[in-house]
């Protein structure tokens, strides 16, 4: 589905040094005006996607399974590894997420990205020269926005968590226990 095809415009999205941001925030304190456009959230969801530059795009899948194995997060996990299977992302990148595996013979952007998530989400700092890495390989806007998704990921993590949600009856867990 097209953005236009939402009836949304580019004028919908909030911008920062002139690129769309996936803000979460957004969408939530404007979601009424959405909403009073006759589309869901999930509609919503899709534009701000769609809008990511293409560079973030591709690394939106693996954001999300960094988010989703940090917390544990097994009705995040079991939406999103299909997702990214789809979406093209490799199996040794999945595996090396979803295995805590070491992240040899991952391609570079992907092991930096997951290098990011596992500092912040268990050692609470990232190094100089890790940040330095993600700008090099995603430029500095780009790492700022892939950094954003995996942070709302982790908020959906940590609301799915708080809330109990449990996988239907019907979907098989994807997500072993560490």
């Amino acid at each position: 589905m097209h953005v236009r095809e939402l009836g949304l415009t580019f004028a919908d999205v909030p911008y920062f040094e002139g690129s769309p941001l996936f803000i979460l925030g957004d969408v939530t304190e404007n979601l009424d005006r959405y909403l009073d456009r006759g589309l869901t959230l999930t509609q919503v969801t899709i534009a701000y996607v769609w809008m990511l530059p293409l560079y973030v795009q591709w690394s939106f899948p693996v954001a999300a399974l960094i988010a989703a194995r940090e917390f544990d997060q097994q009705y995040e996990w079991s939406a999103h590894e299909p997702a990214a299977v789809r979406a093209g992302v490799e199996q040794s990148v999945i595996d090396a997420i979803k295995f805590n595996r070491p992240l040899t013979g991952v391609p570079e952007k992907d092991a930096t990205l997951i290098r990011l998530g596992r500092a912040v989400f268990r050692d609470h700092t990232v190094s100089s020269e890790l940040w330095a890495q993600m700008e090099k390989l995603f430029g500095r806007q780009g790492a700022i926005e892939v950094t954003m998704v995996m942070a709302d990921y982790a908020m959906v993590g940590f609301i799915l968590t708080a809330v109990d949600q449990q996988l239907p009856a019907d979907r098989k867990p994807l997500l072993p226990p560490r």
